[in-house]
């Protein structure tokens, strides 16, 4: 069971991890428009960094898994829930323009989560 709930969150601890690179440091978008680089792209450069930013990201991906299962191999079931929460928070926080790092709810979040790893 405890292996279960460990490759468990680390595949969802990889994909927050993987999911907050990819928004952040390759591209941005929103309701209208495609971001790369600080500038406006096209459908057909999206398209380019895009596949890119898959190329990137799955060849970074199976390094950063491997030491997400490293670390969390050391943690109790609470404190991977905890650390698993705090990322994804952290990482819906980030790719929704305009969302707010501190409001209440986020702010209840992260005092759950901090609580979960240090019990």
């Amino acid at each position: 069971m405890f292996e279960y709930l460990m490759d468990g969150a680390t595949i969802a601890v990889t994909g927050c991890i993987m999911a907050l690179l990819g928004g952040i440091a390759l591209y941005n978008t929103n309701d209208y428009s495609f971001v790369f680089g600080g500038r406006f792209v096209s459908k057909d450069m999206a398209t380019l960094v895009l596949i890119f930013s898959f190329i990137v990201v799955s060849s970074i991906s199976i390094e950063i898994e491997n030491t997400v299962r490293d670390l969390i191999s050391t943690m109790s079931v609470a404190n991977m829930f905890g650390v698993t929460l705090l990322i994804s928070r952290a990482t819906v926080n980030t790719l929704v323009d305009n969302w707010n790092y501190f409001d209440e709810g986020s702010i209840i979040v992260y005092f759950v989560s901090f609580a979960l790893i240090m019990v």
